[in-house]
């Protein structure tokens, strides 16, 4: 008998549809402005959203464990968005990786089937505009942040004289 139960399969099938609610409530700045508590209204009146657009994605946010909704139907923040998705705590920020993810990573795995067979293959030549090349290194920056910093912590450096970063970017490993 498999281990793999029917709601794991749907969970992972259908995760697109959560990360396109958090990539669209990082875009329109929600978990920054989630502070102090917002209502339906008050929120889509500061994005532009239609009520029911912003109780659509409010529930979703909700159900994926991304916000709460207290008794007095105002929205908030849990613990782990306010310190990663509001950039209060730059070193946890993780709305850069986000923005690479939604814009640049998200569309390349969309055709993995024709670029499996050679055709439309993702842009493995890194051929980018100077905006996606921000997009890109912030990105991948803020992806690679928690290992850089961890590994000071994991390895003696102390014996070595000399550090060469070749890699690039914002030299986070470096740092």
């Amino acid at each position: 008998m498999s281990t793999l139960k029917p709601d794991k399969i749907m969970k992972v099938m259908s995760g697109y549809m959560a990360s396109q609610c958090v990539f669209t409530a990082i875009n329109m700045d929600i978990f920054t402005r989630l502070g102090r508590g917002l209502g339906i209204s008050e929120l889509a009146e500061l994005t532009g959203m239609t009520k029911y657009g912003t109780e659509f994605l409010m529930t979703n946010l909700v159900n994926e464990g991304w916000v709460k909704c207290g008794k007095n139907g105002l929205y908030r923040n849990t613990r782990d968005v306010e310190e990663s998705l509001t950039g209060k705590y730059p070193e946890l920020d993780m709305r850069d990786a986000s923005r690479f993810l939604a814009r640049m990573s998200y569309p390349s795995w969309q055709n993995l089937g024709n670029a499996l067979r050679g055709k439309n293959p993702p842009r493995g030549n890194l051929e980018f505009t100077s905006e996606e090349w921000g997009v890109f290194t912030r990105g991948v920056g803020a992806i690679t942040r928690p290992t850089a910093r961890a590994l000071p912590r994991k390895y003696n450096f102390e014996k070595h004289r000399r550090v060469l970063d070749v890699g690039g970017g914002w030299g986070n490993f470096l740092v």
